[in-house]
């Protein structure tokens, strides 16, 4: 079986993993006990990604030859693959044991350190190989990886550099000095590197990811939901890919269009709290508190002595009304952290609806305490006291408008509490001009990506679609009842009024504003497996 072994080692170095595998199976027909044979299938299968055949074949050649130095190695590697990085440290003494300075030997034990967190110690043993080989890349690619853990970015990116310089084709030294590259915010320089790997490996679902993670801190979405989506065509199970989808669609200011890639990515990741703080977020800014209560409580239980989901909790929970239960986690919230200012403007909150504005007052002036240039609680308590807010504070506030870092969202929110202040105190100007800036400011940050021509083509697509054959054809399609009653109208058309008319009857119940049209309307798309207009 002599030749037979060596063409398939010759097939194996050349790539051609299939010929080579039964070739090496063939000669195990005839010789059972060919411990090269079987260490070497066992090597491929672990190329191949079956981790668990190649444990099985290279300890039953270990068995055969147990002073092959080389074996071990490769065990320790199948091992850790596998995750099972204890066994592999193990495999791994054993053939240093043998062969003390067996570089390979030397290499994989400080992977396998790395695996169990343990990269100081990983970072000598790659430097005692380089020491002996200078240009072992895979020595490089394994101390960069130790450098970039011990935040050591520099060195980290020299060693990445050198590595692909000796094999430009190295991918995964490639990989992390693209990823380096972008930890270090140095994203342009980051994607030729991350460019090169897809080149190589196109069918690597990870270096697609990759390269969109370039793409998506560049800002150049279109090609960054291009690589995700191609990541997910060879993975459909990366659950990452899935939720930079999600935000990018956010980023772009469809929320809706986001909603599905999100949710997908907390079903294939359900511990992951940032997927679910995402989605929790999200279900906020659509205004659907029902929905984000869910989100937050399952947050609250990952986070386990965390304040922030308490209060994401907290204010889902005041926006549906269930005040008592809002109070408890903002309470929570502040035994976990006593300074979280916005708890207590959430408390505030809850007191002002409840009637006790002096406490609401107290609570607000406790969170400026706790943070004196915190911008929200200013404005908050300029719009509970209007014209009775003290002059000390009415400069702080103002103080606060005059930091030309402040963002914009608290920026306008400092000045709708001034113009609150500013009209109870009669100079309605000055109120006016604040109310316009930060109208202005409210209207560019929530509809950044709003386009004029986009909503006119959407409207004349609905005022075609929506005829007198519409509502001929849906005639017959109502509910019989003459119990539910549904007022429609634009903003600022009298809507209120009728409904408050109309509730003023002993049989009549003002439901107030509901979300049931709104949600039908933007799932539509959805559940017509369309693209929203």
């Amino acid at each position: 079986m002599q030749p037979i072994l060596v063409t398939a080692m010759d097939l194996h170095r050349s790539g051609d993993l299939e010929h080579a595998s039964r070739l090496y199976e063939k000669v195990l027909v005839h010789e059972q006990d060919n411990a090269e044979a079987m260490h070497l299938l066992g090597v491929l299968s672990h190329q191949q990604g079956n981790h668990m055949r190649a444990v099985e074949l290279i300890a039953r050649a270990v068995a055969l030859l147990p002073n092959a130095f080389a074996f071990h190695t490769n065990l320790a590697e199948a091992y850790r693959a596998q995750g099972k990085f204890v066994r592999a440290v193990g495999c791994c003494r054993v053939a240093l044991t043998l062969s003390p300075n067996y570089p390979e030997g030397l290499c994989n034990l400080g992977a396998a350190l790395q695996g169990l967190g343990q990269n100081s110690e990983a970072a000598v043993l790659f430097r005692r190989v380089l020491e002996m080989r200078p240009n072992f890349v895979t020595a490089l690619n394994n101390l960069g990886i130790a450098l970039h853990e011990l935040g050591e970015q520099n060195a980290a990116i020299e060693h990445f550099r050198h590595a692909v310089e000796l094999q430009p084709t190295f991918v995964p030294a490639l990989t992390n000095l693209g990823r380096a590259l972008v930890d270090c915010g140095d994203a342009e320089q980051a994607l030729t590197p991350c460019q090169q790997a897809v080149q190589l490996e196109p069918d690597t679902a990870l270096l697609q990811q990759n390269l969109g993670n370039v793409f998506r801190v560049l800002g150049r979405n279109v090609d960054a939901r291009a690589a995700y989506l191609e990541s997910l065509r060879l993975d459909p199970d990366l659950a990452l890919s899935y939720a930079h989808i999600g935000l990018i669609l956010r980023s772009d200011g469809k929320c809706v269009d986001a909603l599905p890639w999100l949710r997908k990515a907390t079903e294939l990741e359900p511990t992951n709290s940032i997927f679910w703080e995402s989605l929790a977020e999200m279900y906020d800014e659509l205004d659907e508190p029902s929905e984000s209560i869910t989100c937050w409580r399952r947050l609250v239980e990952l986070e386990d002595g965390i304040a922030g989901p308490h209060i994401g909790l907290g204010r889902a929970l005041q926006d549906e009304g269930f005040l008592s239960e809002a109070a408890e986690h903002f309470h929570a919230a502040l035994s976990l952290q006593p300074v979280a200012v916005m708890a207590y403007a959430g408390l505030a909150a809850v007191h002002q609806q409840l009637g006790d504005l002096a406490k609401a007052e107290d609570l607000l002036r406790s969170a400026i305490r706790a943070q004196p240039d915190f911008a929200p609680p200013h404005g908050s308590l300029a719009m509970l006291l209007r014209a009775k807010l003290p002059n000390d504070d009415l400069a702080a506030l103002e103080q606060r408008l005059a930091d030309q870092q402040i963002g914009e969202g608290p920026r306008a929110r400092l000045l709708f509490g001034l113009a609150h202040v500013l009209d109870g105190r009669g100079d309605f100007a000055r109120a006016a001009d604040c109310l316009r800036e930060a109208n202005s400011l409210e209207s560019r940050r929530r509809y950044a990506a709003y386009s004029p021509d986009d909503h006119e083509r959407f409207v004349d697509v609905l005022v075609e679609q929506v005829n007198s054959e519409f509502f001929s054809r849906l005639s017959d399609a109502g509910n019989d009842s003459r119990t539910p009653v549904f007022v429609f109208g634009l903003p600022r058309s009298g809507t209120t009024l009728t409904e408050q008319i109309l509730s003023s009857h002993s049989q009549i119940h003002g439901a107030g504003e509901l979300r049931l049209v709104r949600q039908s309307f933007t799932a539509i798309p959805t559940v017509l497996n369309q693209r929203s207009a």
